[in-house]
């Protein structure tokens, strides 16, 4: 194995696992968050999801590319903040995708 000289038994497990998230679900996810409270920040769109705020903001980048998200910018003095919300064209596929979701939970 490469990489794991002089590292420890559990370090070395802790490298490993890496987790893996994908595109439908992590979007998914965002958009349960976001049809609860209307818009907010990618950071508080991370947490509350309980993923890094980087992996969010990569997924909502991909969205907004594909025309699922909408951004909005903000300006506090110097200072830009970015607010995300649901396309509203989308809104009535995403509830539709987590309906058959949820009904293939049961």
């Amino acid at each position: 194995m490469y990489g794991t000289v002089g590292v420890k038994k559990g370090k070395e497990e802790k490298m490993k696992r890496k987790k893996s998230y994908r595109f439908d679900k992590i979007v998914i996810e965002i958009c349960e968050y976001l049809s609860g409270v209307g818009e907010d920040t990618p950071a508080s769109i991370a947490k509350s999801i309980e993923i890094s705020p980087r992996t969010a903001q990569k997924y909502i980048n991909y969205a907004i590319n594909l025309g699922l998200f909408i951004k909005r910018e903000i300006r506090l003095g110097k200072n830009k903040v970015n607010l995300i919300k649901i396309n509203p064209k989308y809104k009535e596929i995403f509830d539709k995708i987590k309906n058959k979701m949820d009904g293939d939970e049961k």
